[in-house]
């Protein structure tokens, strides 16, 4: 298996009731490394919920009978972990795909492949503006939010950022206060003007 690359994890946890549920995430795995001769440490980040029952129902979303054939197969001997083939990936993601909590998981996580994605000259440009302005509040560019919002529509390169910021409200509620500043004006354009010291 070649790292880093996507992966699907199923994971059991107790509910409120005290029952247990399945629950299906998307991640990155970063590193393998060995911790014994027959054991193995894989290093993952930042799972993403998925709208999958299980692991098992990846098989109602595989169109191409002879890859559903191949991937019940592989889940049928499943222990631990399966590396699937390139054909066998590509029709999981699409038909997750269909789903749009799946296809934001799907995206955020593709975005923490290096050299996955390009960018069109218009996100490049709201990447760099989002970096311009963490920078000129003293944030590191690798910082996160704590919380933020954004329309499950929204093209903005903020839904790129984990948190989910809604471009705005950040934007204004930021530029309201800035040390050393006052506030003098502010329009629905977010445009705000500030006079040093008052």
């Amino acid at each position: 298996m070649k790292l880093p690359t996507l992966f699907l994890a199923e994971i059991l946890r107790e509910n409120d009731n005290g029952g247990l549920e399945t629950e299906c995430y998307v991640g990155v795995l970063k590193a393998k490394t060995a911790v014994s001769t027959f054991d193995s440490r894989l290093t993952f980040i930042k799972l993403r919920q998925i709208d999958l029952a299980s692991l098992d129902s990846l098989l109602e979303l595989v169109e191409n009978k002879g890859l559903r054939s191949i991937l019940q197969r592989q889940l049928n001997a499943l222990e631990f972990s399966v590396a699937s083939s390139a054909k066998v990936s590509a029709a999981v993601i699409a038909g997750l795909w269909k789903s749009q909590m799946s296809r934001w998981a799907l995206e955020a996580a593709s975005n923490d492949l290096p050299r996955f994605r390009r960018l069109s000259n218009g996100e490049w440009g709201q990447r760099d503006a989002i970096k311009l302005a963490m920078a000129a509040f003293g944030l590191a560019t690798s910082e996160k939010p704590e919380h933020a919002e954004l329309t499950s529509d929204s093209d903005s390169a903020f839904r790129h950022v984990e948190g989910r910021l809604l471009e705005d409200n950040v934007i204004g509620a930021d530029a309201s206060s800035i040390p050393g500043f006052s506030l003098i004006k502010k329009s629905w354009t977010a445009h705000a003007v500030f006079a040093r010291g008052g």
